[in-house]
């Protein structure tokens, strides 16, 4: 639930944990493919050098431009799937010769060997348990080589030929099966109308609209779609869109969902696959999909304006009026309204988050309130997560995730100009406001919603939820990924442990304070974060 005044907190739990000789020895492991990493960077690094000198040597300064562009290491947070190229990319343009065809062969060469050497190390990361990782080398082989067969496969791809194409360059393209499915019934996205009928994308042009079996003018159903029992209906593959606004909205909600969806899986990738399944979607690249088990489509409901959706709401949660989003559990929904007073896609984010995280893991929650039923002889009731400890986590990463901000050259997240986390900043060094992490991990849901510091637990759980993400260049992620999975799939054998971040994490929470700290006054040396508004 975003509530426009709060902004929820983190946790842990007990018992100071020590490295084991196990986790060392993994640490050694990783650190050495890291390496190797590095070594591939620099390697590629000079071999770019030396075609930037040959460039330069014939006076071919935008070649030698667009060469040294792309020597650079590229952020793994901007590679998206929106980053590579749809189309099959030929290894050297018809129109390209002399020189400028013996600078893109070279160039090709040079990326694609860097490429098959890092699909070779990612099969290693793999193997030695570093799932993440490997998907994030996956990712950097695409943008070297965009055509790399398996690298697109493991990523979600399949090729597709449109037999409307007669161009001599078009080679064919990268969709996902789901784009498959539409192309093939002869049906085209349009950023304004959705998957429609390619046949009917001129009536749409003229005004008229389908409804039922009859073409409708514009104005006669926008009439009708102001019910929601009548509204706008759109499909993606991830989501199923309904609002009673406009269809150009519902069509851009859709389409930022599936965005962001695409984005948080990669970022996320750990907690929605185990290891194993890791290994048969890296281990089954002839399958078209490599068995990757796609979810069904969530369900999302944009409202006219806040009426209605406190209106539609209000029997669920009688608090709805003070919030500005809210996903709701028990029917698996996201639920927001039109403000044309302020921006909405924080909200947006920080309740898809919830939703994401929610949905894949709600059978294993049930399976352990069943199995807590049967333990203490009770009847059976829904399994509330951080009930009883580690509460901040299910908001604080959702908080977190509101800073996602789609970019020309990739998705941003983290930016420390986010408000949230300059106010944590400021909550930190200007009012000197901390819980420590041992007693913040200790709060249950309950004692953290009646906590009348919320606004302030919130603002801190922001800023370690950005810590634990960021702290040096991500040291911590994997573990907080696993720590937050740890929450949503309670141990069914062990269900009287309450997870531990300081256990999962392999540091003690007295250190992860220092750490902490140190981190948020990093973030901003030179400047002063904003006050929070609240």
């Amino acid at each position: 639930m975003t509530i426009r005044i709060l902004v929820l907190s983190l946790a842990a739990t007990t018992a100071i944990p020590s490295m084991s000789v196990a986790q060392s020895s993994s640490d050694r492991k990783l650190n050495v493919q890291r390496q190797v990493h590095a070594r591939l960077q620099v390697e590629f690094e000079k071999n770019v050098s030396k075609l930037i000198d040959w460039c330069n040597d014939r006076g071919m300064v935008e070649a030698a431009k667009r060469t040294r562009k792309l020597s650079r290491q590229p952020d793994p947070q901007a590679l998206t799937e929106a980053t590579l190229p749809r189309e099959k990319q030929p290894a050297i343009p018809a129109s390209a010769i002399g020189d400028e065809r013996t600078w893109h062969s070279k160039l090709t060469t040079i990326r694609k060997e860097h490429a098959r050497e890092l699909y070779r190390v990612s099969r290693t990361v793999l193997r030695q348990g570093y799932p993440g990782y490997a998907l994030e080398l996956i990712q950097e082989v695409a943008h070297h080589d965009s055509d790399h067969k398996n690298a697109r496969r493991i990523l979600g791809y399949v090729d597709f030929h449109d037999k409307k194409r007669q161009e001599a360059e078009y080679l064919g393209e990268w969709v996902t099966p789901f784009e498959k499915r539409m192309l093939s019934k002869k049906k085209v996205w349009n950023d304004k109308y959705g998957w429609i009928p390619e046949a009917d994308l001129e009536k749409y042009e003229q005004g008229l609209r389908p409804f039922k079996t009859s073409w409708l003018s514009l104005e006669k159903e926008q009439q009708i779609r102001r019910d929601f029992r009548n509204a706008w209906t759109i499909e993606t593959e991830h989501f199923i869109v309904k609002t009673n606004y406009s269809l150009e909205r519902g069509v851009e909600i859709a389409g930022r969902l599936e965005n962001f969806y695409s984005f948080f899986r990669r970022t996320f990738a750990t907690f929605f696959e185990t290891p194993e399944e890791f290994k048969e979607r890296f281990n089954n690249t002839k399958n078209s999909r490599g068995r990757l088990k796609t979810p069904k489509q969530m369900e999302v409901h944009y409202y006219r304006d806040k009426d209605e959706y406190v209106e539609k709401l209000v029997r669920k949660i009688p608090q709805i009026s003070i919030t500005d989003g809210l996903y709701y559990e028990p029917d698996q929904t996201s639920y927001f309204y039109h403000d044309p007073a302020r921006e909405t896609e924080g909200t947006l984010y920080h309740e898809a988050t919830h939703q994401f995280f929610d949905i894949p893991t709600i059978q294993h929650r049930n399976n352990a309130a069943r199995q807590l039923a049967r333990q203490t002889r009770t009847v059976a009731t829904r399994w509330k997560i951080g009930e009883r400890q580690n509460f901040w986590m299910v908001e604080a990463i959702a908080c977190y995730m509101e800073s996602f901000e789609p970019t020309d050259g990739g998705n941003q997240l983290g930016n420390p100009q986010y408000e949230r986390f300059r106010a944590a900043h400021f909550r930190l060094t200007d009012t000197e406001y901390y819980v420590p992490l041992r007693k913040f991990s200790a709060m249950g849901m309950q004692q953290f919603q009646s906590d009348p510091r919320i606004a302030m637990n919130y603002t801190q759980g922001s800023g370690l939820a950005h810590f634990l993400m960021h702290y040096k260049g991500g040291e911590y992620r994997d573990g907080l990924i696993n720590f937050i999975g740890q929450l949503y799939r309670p141990d069914i054998k062990n269900l009287s442990v309450q997870p531990s971040l300081e256990q999962t994490l392999g540091v003690s929470f007295e250190e992860l304070d220092k750490q902490y700290k140190m981190h948020m006054l990093g973030l901003y040396p030179q400047q002063q974060a904003a006050r929070p508004q609240q």
